[in-house]
């Protein structure tokens, strides 16, 4: 039975592009006894992150990259509010996610803007402490905003210091005609189809270059907007210029941009 092909994400392509390297050296990783390289990607809450964590995983996991079998879950996400005692309970969840092993093994997908936050207090030097281990063992993305602040810059060369093996990336914007094909495929996983995507594409398009005050939302943002148009029980809809304009120009700019 041939296995089935995991799909690119739309866009962030200098990170799928490292994934795919990674994979297809599997044989030397294997050899060798290798792991793969943690990630620093600069990117938006709302930008695709799961996304990109889901690719990583069906990749890795198709390769034989990494070993999936130390807990049930193969891939935690975390986000840190900055507190000691969030920061504590959230490597709980790390380890206690090694259900089969003395380490969990898996990926880890952190989000460390809040720790950057407090670069120079406790809480740092807690995360820097506990994330050097759980890195021996698993495979860690470490996502912070894609305009990265000072205060990020300064943690992430703290992780190089502490933490062997971190590639870092550039922040990648989307264009303006991914941010429509991702929107169009965020409404089919909803289950609700859009009666002529073609136009509908051709509209938001559009909107997308015609005002400015779009590039400030993120691509779920932009989904949700869309979302609003169809009623409950609806599997099919028909949304012309008028109201995709009314509804999306009208969602509240939240600041993180995800076109360019």
């Amino acid at each position: 039975m041939k296995s089935k092909r995991t799909l690119r994400p739309i866009g962030l392509a200098s990170v799928t592009d490292a994934i795919d390297s990674i994979c297809e050296n599997r044989t030397l990783y294997a050899r060798c006894g290798l792991k793969p390289e943690h990630f620093v990607v600069p990117l938006d809450a709302g930008n695709g992150r799961t996304t990109l964590v889901r690719y990583m995983k069906n990749m890795y996991k198709q390769s034989g990259i990494l070993d999936f079998d130390s807990g049930l879950d193969d891939f935690i996400e975390i986000e840190f509010d900055g507190t000691m005692q969030q920061l504590k309970k959230a490597f709980s969840v790390i380890e206690s996610a090694a259900v089969y092993a003395n380490n969990y093994t898996g990926i880890v997908a952190i989000d460390i803007s809040a720790i950057a936050a407090h670069i120079n207090e406790a809480q740092c030097a807690e995360f820097l402490s506990r994330i050097s281990v759980v890195c021996r063992y698993a495979c860690v993305l470490f996502f912070v905003k894609a305009n990265t602040s000072p205060s990020e810059e300064k943690l992430i060369a703290k992780i190089c210091d502490n933490v062997q093996n971190v590639r870092m990336f550039q922040a990648e914007l989307y264009s303006t005609e991914d941010v429509c094909e991702i929107v169009l495929k965020n409404i089919r996983s909803r289950g609700v189809l859009i009666d002529d995507e073609d136009e509908f594409k051709s509209v938001l398009l559009n909107l997308l270059q015609e005002h400015l005050e779009l590039c400030n939302l993120t691509i779920n943002d932009i989904t949700e907007a869309v979302l609003m148009c169809v009623k409950i029980g609806d599997t099919s809809v028909s949304i012309g210029r008028e109201s995709l304009e009314r509804i999306v120009v009208n969602v509240k700019n939240n600041g993180r941009k995800c076109v360019s």
